[in-house]
């Protein structure tokens, strides 16, 4: 992760301007993966899209950023006026960001299961609730089959909507006390 402010530039096709040839749009999934590794850690994400002659937008810059700013909205909060976190989880699959007495664990890798594995945390939220659709999600501190051979309990995930979610990136926030 940076220790340091940094920018990330990227355009949603393959030139800074319009281009009528260019019809090499970035799928939706993928912006937002970026949006979320790059914020995530601390830096800023700049996305171009190319105003046509008549000054509007192309229509798939319109239906990408469309569908990035409807899961945004339900996301922000994990973003604004939060911090990276880093060195916390084992788990390379997902990053978080704080604030208060919040952690913010985005998921930008597609789980694998409706699990996910916390370890070495072991304190238990006083809630953990689904950014992208409001629903609470399961979380306990527990020893299980997968990691019995440590014989420790790690904070668990579970009963993530993942097939309701592929294309975004899910975020689970964590109220801790």
């Amino acid at each position: 992760v940076q220790k340091t402010a940094f920018e990330v530039c990227m355009t949603l096709n393959n030139h800074w301007g319009y281009n009528k040839n260019d019809d090499n749009w970035k799928n939706t999934e993928e912006v937002i993966y970026n949006i979320c590794d790059i914020v995530s850690k601390g830096g800023n994400y700049l996305l171009n899209a190319g105003p046509m002659p008549n000054g509007r937008f192309p229509e798939e810059a319109v239906d990408i950023l469309g569908k990035i700013g409807s899961w945004y909205k339900r996301i922000k909060e994990a973003f604004y006026n939060a911090e990276p976190v880093t060195g916390v989880v084992e788990n390379k699959e997902i990053l978080l960001t704080s604030k208060e007495n919040k952690i913010f664990v985005h998921m930008y890798q597609y789980p694998k299961s409706s699990t996910v594995w916390m370890n070495p945390m072991v304190k238990k939220p006083l809630r953990a609730r689904l950014l992208n659709d409001g629903r609470d999600i399961d979380a306990k501190v527990e020893i299980t089959p997968l990691v019995f051979r440590e014989n420790k309990p790690y904070l668990r995930l579970s009963g993530l909507p993942v097939n309701e979610y592929s294309g975004e990136v899910m975020v689970v926030e964590l109220e801790m006390e």
